[in-house]
């Protein structure tokens, strides 16, 4: 719910930068810079819009598989966490008092955007440490195991499954006693002619059959 929020919050905030040009006179105070300073300027206020506006949408359209444990969502959120911290640090260090102080609008402006702040980093880094390292660390395993779905803790390692197939295997091969100038080197009889095919086994010899093998 509360991640839902952020993220309806994150988009009308992305989307209030299209008024911002307008509202803080920028062409007029951006009129004495140089053409390339200027489109620099634009570009990135642009850019930093888009960012904000597509974050909060991943949030709100996406709040779900983020709070679903893994390695992608854990990133995410630490991420979002992460910039939105930053953002809430330059609020302090970057932005001189002078500006604000003594002025209604922008000090109720500055409180209103530390809260914001403060609202969003700590949605974000309570959805991160609520997925849990232990649960973080089973999905690695999972996408170590070679087997899909299964911990590997369930996984048979290839040498012994590969052993336990021969033993299934040879226990299958039933061998006669009669024509022994038949035989293969490995003591198995040599198919006959007249061998007929039913189900899984095939059925060498007339009737009844000498050897009996798998497909």
């Amino acid at each position: 719910m509360h991640l839902q929020i952020v993220g309806i919050l994150l988009i009308l905030l992305g989307l209030s930068h299209a008024f911002f040009n307008r509202f803080f006179g920028w062409e007029q105070e951006l009129a004495e810079v140089s053409l390339l300073t200027r489109r620099v300027f634009f570009v990135h206020n642009f850019f930093i819009a888009l960012g904000v506006v597509l974050g909060g949408a991943v949030t709100v359209f996406c709040a779900t598989a983020l709070l679903r444990p893994g390695i992608l969502s854990r990133a995410v959120l630490a991420g979002m966490a992460t910039f939105w911290l930053c953002r809430l640090l330059a609020q302090f260090a970057a932005y001189d008092s002078a500006i604000w102080r003594g002025n209604r609008f922008r000090t109720s402006m500055h409180v209103a955007c530390s809260l914001l702040w403060c609202y969003v980093t700590a949605t974000y880094g309570i959805a991160c440490l609520a997925l849990g390292p232990d649960r973080i660390e089973q999905s690695c395993a999972r996408m170590r195991s070679p087997a899909r779905g299964l911990p590997a803790s369930e996984i048979t390692p290839e040498p012994a499954r590969d052993a336990a197939q021969s033993s299934t295997m040879g226990d299958l091969w039933l061998r006669s006693d009669r024509s022994p100038s038949r035989r293969r080197p490995s003591g198995y009889l040599l198919p006959e002619p007249g061998c007929v095919r039913s189900g899984s086994l095939h059925d060498f010899g007339p009737r009844g059959g000498r050897w009996h093998g798998p497909l």
